[in-house]
C-alpha cells in the first residue's frame, strides 16, 4: 500500500497479516435443529422404503423357479436389487452425517 508523507515522497505500508483462518477446510453450513430433524426422519423414511423393497425383491428371487420360469423378470428383479442396495448405501451415508451434525449441534 502507497502512503504519501508531507514532502511528496511515497513510502510503502506492509500490509498487516490476515487473520488465520480457524479451519483449513470450509465448514459445512449447519442446519437449524428443526430443519436437521426434518432431514433425519426423511433419510430414516428413505431408508426403511429401500429395505422394504429389497425384502420384496429378495421374497420373489427366493421362490423355488424364479430364475428357470422367467429368466428377464429375475435379471429385472435383479437389477433392481444392485440399484436399491446402492440407494440404501446412499441414504445411510447421508443419515450418518445429519446425525453427525445433530451431535455436534448438542
Amino acid at each position: 500500500v502507497l502512503a504519501k508523507a508531507g514532502g511528496g515522497e511515497v513510502k510503502v505500508k506492509e500490509r498487516e497479516p490476515a487473520p488465520a483462518k480457524a479451519a483449513e477446510t470450509p465448514a459445512k453450513p449447519r442446519l437449524d435443529r428443526s430443519a436437521l430433524k426434518k432431514r433425519i426422519e426423511a433419510a430414516e423414511d428413505k431408508i426403511a422404503k429401500f429395505e422394504d423393497l429389497i425384502r420384496r425383491i429378495d421374497a420373489a428371487l427366493a421362490k423355488p423357479g424364479a430364475f428357470a420360469t422367467d429368466k428377464a423378470r429375475a435379471r429385472q428383479l435383479s437389477q433392481q436389487r444392485g440399484e436399491l442396495s446402492r440407494a440404501l448405501g446412499l441414504a445411510e451415508e447421508e443419515w450418518l452425517e445429519l446425525s453427525a451434525q445433530r451431535e455436534a449441534a448438542a
